[in-house]
């Protein structure tokens, strides 16, 4: 059977570096000209991930915690740190062993691991953005998360239309040609800056044809204009 990939609750996207070998077949890896390889440093946000969850049986005020820096794992865990200034709830959550802890998450079925979700932190900062705040309300989000869930265990991500991107979240994740555009930065967008900084310079006269990528089903088209 093997473990499966788990992904984030607000894009559906992969929380672990995507990797590919350099001699695949170029129908089983991105195209080299937006992703030079699995070490393309465009891909490290997808592993930038924290969790969100809820302790039931802490005698805590709230018992919603946030985690530190978090890595995927298999079967459907993932291991976190509890950072800074950590959560009480977070302290005696049960596998939270010293300043870590490891957690299966999407469990809503009320046995072994109590409910939580992994997110990018750069999809987090963009929530923040298109709602005008600074921060979310822990206790708000968890809620929220938590009432989009599937019931029962052995979840990989809500239930919700997350757009074209739901056909590639499977067993595991695996990179396509034409799909890069679901695993680029939604907020360091790839050579964009670079991109900006050199039109000043740039010799018009001799562009050729703009290259374009499919955006087709991509879940951040549909946030305003305005948002960057």
């Amino acid at each position: 059977m093997g473990g499966w990939d788990v992904y984030c609750a607000l894009c559906g996207g992969p929380i672990r570096r995507v990797w590919w070998d350099a001699d695949d077949s170029p129908h089983a890896a991105y195209d080299r000209e937006v992703f030079a390889n699995s070490d393309d440093p465009g891909l490290e946000w997808l592993e930038d991930i924290r969790l969100i969850g809820e302790n039931p049986a802490t005698a805590s005020d709230s018992k919603v915690w946030l985690s530190g820096p978090a890595r995927a794992e298999e079967y459907g865990a993932v291991s976190y740190q509890n950072g800074e200034n950590p959560d009480p709830a977070i302290l005696d959550l049960e596998g939270c062993d010293g300043d870590s802890g490891c957690i299966r998450v999407y469990n809503t079925d009320g046995v072994d691991d109590p409910f939580c979700a992994p997110f990018h932190t750069h999809c987090k900062k963009l929530l923040c953005k298109y709602l005008g705040v600074s921060e979310l309300n822990k206790e708000v989000f968890l809620e929220s998360l938590k009432s989009l869930a599937e019931e029962g265990d052995g979840g990989r991500a809500l239930d919700i239309e997350y757009g074209d991107i739901r056909e590639h979240m499977e067993q595991y994740w695996w990179p396509q040609p034409g799909t890069e555009h679901f695993v680029c930065d939604p907020v360091e967008v790839k050579g964009l800056a670079e991109f900006y900084n050199q039109l000043p310079t740039r010799d018009t006269s001799d562009f050729g044809s703009p290259r374009t990528y499919n955006t087709e089903g991509d879940p951040f088209t549909r946030l305003p204009a305005d948002v960057p």
